[in-house]
């Protein structure tokens, strides 16, 4: 075995492919070395956790919970008690990492359209408060909730028509 390594085009070789794998991970085209930085530092946390802080907490909308509330998205009352829970509690700030692409299918005047013109419980339904309506009115009473937007949001959704998380003076 030695005797193969002391060939010099095997010693070119291995010379070769060390500089080849060098320069593969210093360019990170694949994002290898991301991967592998990321990989360190979980280990490095799980092997040395911080203590908790009371500086940040977040709020994950986990498996658990979508066993005990339901599929995604949940109805926008939901996400209104939830955010005004949170505010309650004493948060400085609610940052909101979703998209909520569509107007709620859940909201009474979405389901009384699927009712007959004249079933009985369609008007009432129809009087009932739209859930984004409820939502944006949680959110601007918190005063203190961010959310981002993707492109193409809805121009007549209830968030942006109450100025809630756009500023259409700036």
């Amino acid at each position: 075995m030695l005797r193969f390594l002391v060939h010099p085009f095997v010693r070119l070789l291995i010379l070769l492919l060390l500089l080849g794998a060098i320069i593969f991970v210093a360019l990170d085209t694949t994002g290898v070395k991301a991967r592998v930085s990321n990989l360190v530092f979980e280990t490095y946390i799980k092997l040395k956790p911080r203590p908790p802080s009371d500086q940040v907490v977040f709020v994950d909308i986990d498996d658990l919970s979508l066993s005990k509330v339901g599929q995604w998205p949940w109805p926008r009352t939901v996400l209104a008690e939830m955010i005004e829970n949170i505010n309650e509690a004493g948060a400085k700030v609610i940052i909101f990492d979703g998209v909520l692409a569509e107007p709620d299918r859940t909201s009474p005047d979405s389901i009384a359209s699927l009712l007959d013109e004249t079933h009985p419980a369609r008007e009432a339904l129809e009087n009932l408060p739209h859930h984004d309506g409820v939502l944006a009115q949680t959110i601007q009473k918190a005063q203190n909730f961010v959310a981002g937007f993707s492109h193409g949001s809805n121009p007549d959704s209830p968030l942006l028509k109450r100025n809630i998380l756009v500023k259409q003076d700036v």
